[in-house]
């Protein structure tokens, strides 16, 4: 069976779930898929070394993956720019895949969002299935970002095709019951559905303690302070700039410090208030690579999730999994919904509602205050995920899907 992916990102780039795709390669290859993989030079997170590194093609494991990578201007935060290079990306993606001969199926993934359109104009093209990978769905992600209005024109287009190219998919794989409720209200067929958590290895994610913390030493991190870490992307949808200022509401606190990891179109404005308002009790850092994950979450005595008003009801971050693997508390400043029952349910962490600074300044009071339940909490996680959210549990399922999508 030879599978045809089609994706705007991937490793050696940084982006969530660059681990997962590894994983992932390795288990289509032990059950007998062959992968190719067409994409973009690298960019996000790489510099020109690496730009210019991988470029052409890679053959992995065997000869059972291919990676075709094709050349395309550097990303820009420009949302013009971006938009521009993901169409220019998209017709060279479509040039390249229409030429492919024995492929089985076709799939995709939602960043951008566009590329599900992709997948289902190649797969029409080479008279083949096509299997879609959610993590977001369009266009309520763009709603959730600030990048539109519900009914807007944008969002009543959107939505016309999108709802054409979900209907058309021959399955759909989503990492929640939320995502799953609000594509059955779009009309797509409950048995097109299938909920493949996001997984992590928890061989490879663990508890680092300070002593051997390694990324805490290099950073000149006081290893006798309490820790609020955040990790991610800063955009506006994750609405970083609440945990800032919870942090300047706590500058009197002296043994609470806040590190931040990221990038994103949001880190100057997130910059610049901090250097304005003259706050010291607040650290921010680039994006670490994915071999430092353990290493990033294990700094925090608490770990933030955060999502603006309205973004996070069907969401599950990636991230969520790494933090509960390296038995960090959560303290999710998120809309209720799966992530938030999750906590609660699991007693994993602390639950917030979004926007709003002053309950969680008094939240992170509250873990400061009871430092000796955090260890309870970061067990019950880590216990979690290690029985639901294993990777050899949610590769099976993967793999599953796609070869029953295939017969």
């Amino acid at each position: 069976m030879k599978l045809l992916k089609l994706t705007a990102y991937y490793p050696p780039e940084n982006i969530p779930g660059a681990i997962m795709q590894k994983e992932l390669e390795t288990a289509f290859t032990e059950s007998g898929i062959d992968t190719k993989i067409i994409t973009p030079y690298p960019t996000r997170g790489c510099d020109e070394e690496t730009y210019q590194k991988y470029r052409g093609t890679e053959v992995l494991h065997d000869g059972h993956v291919e990676i075709y990578r094709f050349p395309l201007q550097r990303e820009s935060k420009r949302t013009l720019s971006r938009a521009w290079r993901y169409l220019c990306g998209h017709i060279k993606q479509y040039r390249c895949a229409a030429k492919e001969k024995d492929v089985d199926l076709v799939m995709a993934g939602t960043t951008p969002p566009t590329q599900i359109l992709l997948a289902r104009k190649v797969a029409k093209k080479l008279k083949k299935p096509y299997v879609l990978r959610i993590q977001d769905i369009f266009p309520e992600s763009m709603v959730t970002a600030g990048m539109t209005k519900e009914g807007s024109l944008i969002y009543k287009i959107g939505n016309s095709m999108m709802k054409k190219a979900y209907a058309d998919a021959d399955k759909i794989m989503v990492i929640g019951e939320e995502m799953k409720e609000t594509l059955l209200k779009k009309g797509v067929p409950e048995d097109k559905i299938e909920i493949v958590r996001n997984w992590i290895d928890v061989s490879e994610i663990s508890h680092v303690t300070r002593e051997d913390n390694s990324l805490m030493k290099e950073l000149g991190l006081d290893d006798k302070k309490f820790y609020v870490v955040y990790a991610g992307n800063l955009g506006k949808a994750q609405d970083v700039i609440t945990l800032v200022r919870a942090a300047q509401k706590l500058e009197s606190y002296t043994d609470i410090r806040f590190v931040i990891f990221g990038e994103g179109v949001e880190k100057e404005n997130i910059d610049n208030y901090i250097a304005e308002t003259g706050m010291t009790n607040i650290s921010l850092y680039p994006l670490q690579s994915k071999e430092r994950v353990s290493e990033v979450y294990s700094i925090a005595d608490v770990s933030a999730i955060l999502c603006k008003k309205g973004a996070g009801k069907a969401a599950v971050p990636s991230k969520t999994w790494s933090i509960l693997g390296t038995a960090t508390p959560i303290i999710a400043c998120f809309d209720e919904g799966e992530l938030t029952g999750m906590i609660n349910r699991v007693n994993c962490g602390y639950t917030v509602l979004p926007e709003d600074e002053e309950s969680l300044k008094e939240t992170i009071l509250k873990a400061y205050a009871n430092k000796k339940d955090l260890c309870k909490l970061g067990e019950n996680g880590r216990k979690y995920v290690a029985e639901n959210l294993s990777s050899e549990l949610c590769l099976k399922q993967y793999v599953s899907v796609i070869k029953d999508t295939q017969k």
